[in-house]
């Protein structure tokens, strides 16, 4: 018998403004046959950290489309704010993001292993609570957010996930 895992979430009750933000990292496309990978693309970041320009210890990862892709496909991004100004590091890539409100989901890690416990969140969030809430989502990126104390595998570490919605 298989277990399902249950996603450790409080959500805000209405929707915060968040700054602007320009976001250097690694990136690759994926589907829902290839999503497993986006592990990896961390790989590619952690190895380079911390980088010239970085503004802050926290990393994100960006979910975007990709209208030159397949549909159902999404470009994801692990990657850490720069500086305004800064100049992108040489084989990164740079994601600019307006300031704009998200639904900020408050996600608690259980200490185990970390790619399950985000694919249990990212259903619920937009498999159960997305489609009753109130709110229209916003063709912009989502953003899951790891503090600077984040590490992967220990109980009690806290990540958000931003969902962009209209004002």
């Amino acid at each position: 018998m298989t277990q399902t895992l249950v996603a450790r979430l409080t959500q805000s009750p209405e929707p915060v403004m968040k700054p602007g933000l320009r976001i250097a990292g690694v990136s690759g496309l994926f589907d829902e046959a290839t999503k497993a990978g986006i592990p990896k693309v961390w790989d590619g970041l952690v190895p380079r950290l911390p980088l010239a320009g970085q503004a802050g210890a926290t990393t994100y990862g960006v979910c975007a489309a990709a209208p030159e892709a397949a549909p159902g496909s999404m470009r994801y991004l692990a990657g850490v704010a720069l500086a305004e100004g800064a100049p992108v590091p040489e084989g990164l890539e740079l994601i600019e993001i307006a300031p704009r409100p998200y639904l900020v989901f408050r996600q608690v890690l259980n200490g185990g292993e970390l790619h399950p416990q985000m694919q249990a969140a990212a259903r619920e969030i937009w498999g159960e609570r997305l489609p009753a809430s109130p709110w229209k989502l916003a063709r912009s990126p989502d953003l899951e957010v790891y503090p600077e104390y984040f590490e992967p595998g220990v109980a009690g570490i806290a990540i958000e996930w931003w969902i962009p919605v209209e004002p």
